[in-house]
């Protein structure tokens, strides 16, 4: 019997799109071109349903759930998958689920990919618990590894971007002086993509003499031809993956990429094609959802447009076409993925009980790193030391701590069971905690 691979998306969307295989939910054009020999089944959010397909599509077996996830959780322990795949959005909703199914499927891997920024889903309750849960993490861009270790996890990170398809972004693509849009966006209504900003920004540019067009709503087709006749495109957005899948296809219709500083991501993207980022003083509170464009701010960045395209001009770069990095390329991408997925087997994070990954992920914030010899030999010291009463005044501050880690609203002590659900001596792993922390102090 050969083993099966199960992909989560808790976003929802129609029947119809989620088997169009135009669409760029890459995970699925993965699955589908796996060569293991494996059973392949998705669970995808629907609007209006819940069905099961029983004929494979594309080699993929479709389970359209209207329900959230967490209803789905005893099935997919019935199936024994030898691996998952999380993409997610509702991280508050599925940080029960991954514990409970990384405890029920201890050989399954458990593979995260994350659709946004690491320090925007820091701002999302229960998303550093779905972290600690599984065994690998893929993330959306380079810089992006050294900030889930820093959350102490020990687990394999993948570094794969989001790509797009280039070669048709490309071939609307004209010479930069048979370009007659000077600046370009694509900005949808969400608070992080600070359109109104964006909106300001391109009424001044429009008033001084400049042609502007923010593009929405357009067939692929239609967006590559609009690009492709777009000199500068500018991404005011606070929040990305990998740039955005907007500013990567402007990119390949050759406009020369702007971003907002204050996004890391797109600014990374950005500076790595050779285009330029603007200083918009803009602060998006992550955890609020909420923006604040500083007084003056769309005049500050109009003068910095103007001049970003003034001077490119006057270069001898507008006469070479601005490239696509290949790495970013919808091929590559699901290629990336395919060869990721299938060297995953057998791969387990290392910290094999919640709480440890967790004593971890504590440790490390405060700088404090702590190899498996010493935890092992620390742990069995702490057990003699524990009946000092010391240890059981600081024990609720510790449970505290570990408990905020993880995301709970409490830190009481009939947690324990809900949150970890395997039996062990707390109040070891809590002294061991307090006493590595008060001696490296």
């Amino acid at each position: 019997m050969s083993d099966i691979w199960i992909g989560i998306q808790d976003y929802q969307d129609s029947a119809p799109k989620w088997l169009d295989a135009s669409v760029s939910f890459s995970w699925l054009r993965a699955f589908e071109r796996i060569d293991a020999d494996v059973t392949r089944i998705a669970y995808v959010r629907e609007h209006n349903y819940s069905r099961d397909m029983a004929t494979p599509i594309r080699g993929v077996y479709f389970r359209f759930r209207k329900e959230q996830f967490p209803v789905w959780a005893a099935q997919l322990i019935d199936l024994q998958p030898a691996m998952i795949l999380y993409n997610l959005c509702e991280y508050n909703i599925a940080a029960e689920v991954i514990d409970l199914l990384s405890q029920e499927l201890p050989c399954c891997v458990h593979v995260i990919r994350l659709h946004h920024e690491v320090n925007y889903l820091l701002s999302h309750v229960g998303f550093k618990a779905c972290l600690y849960g599984c065994d690998v993490v893929i993330v959306p861009t380079s810089n992006q590894i050294e900030d889930i270790r820093r959350l102490g996890f020990s687990g394999q990170i993948h570094w794969i971007p989001f790509g797009v398809n280039s070669s048709l972004m490309a071939s609307g693509s004209r010479d930069w002086n048979d370009r007659d849009v000077d600046f370009v966006c694509a900005n949808t209504a969400a608070i992080q993509k600070n359109t109104p900003l964006l909106s300001d920004v391109f009424s001044r540019l429009s008033q001084t003499g400049y042609k502007v067009l923010n593009l929405g709503g357009l067939t692929p087709t239609a967006l590559a031809a609009n690009l492709g006749r777009s000199k500068v495109f500018f991404q005011p957005s606070m929040t990305e993956a990998s740039g955005s899948r907007v500013l990567l296809d402007a990119i390949a219709a050759g406009c020369l990429p702007v971003a907002a500083k204050e996004s890391i991501t797109t600014s990374e993207v950005a500076l790595q094609h050779g285009g330029a980022v603007v200083t918009t003083g803009v602060v998006y509170d992550f955890k609020s959802k909420t923006i604040h464009n500083p007084q003056g701010a769309d005049e500050v960045v109009a003068a910095q447009l103007i001049d970003i395209l003034s001077e490119f001009e006057r270069s001898e770069r507008c006469n070479k076409k601005v490239l696509l990095s290949n790495e970013y390329d919808e091929e590559q991408e699901i290629l990336r993925l395919c060869s990721i997925l299938s060297t995953c087997k057998g791969v387990k994070n290392r910290n094999d009980r919640p709480l440890a990954r967790v004593a971890r992920a504590v440790l490390a914030t405060l700088g404090i790193k702590i190899d498996d010899a010493t935890y092992s030999t620390l742990i069995n010291q702490a057990q003699i030391e524990l009946a000092s009463d010391q240890w059981a005044s600081s024990a609720e501050i510790a449970s505290s701590i570990i408990c905020n880690e993880l995301e709970y609203p409490s830190a009481k002590w009939g947690l324990k069971t809900k949150i970890f659900r395997e039996k062990f001596d707390f109040q070891k792993e809590v002294g061991f905690l307090i006493r590595s922390m008060f001696k490296k102090r």
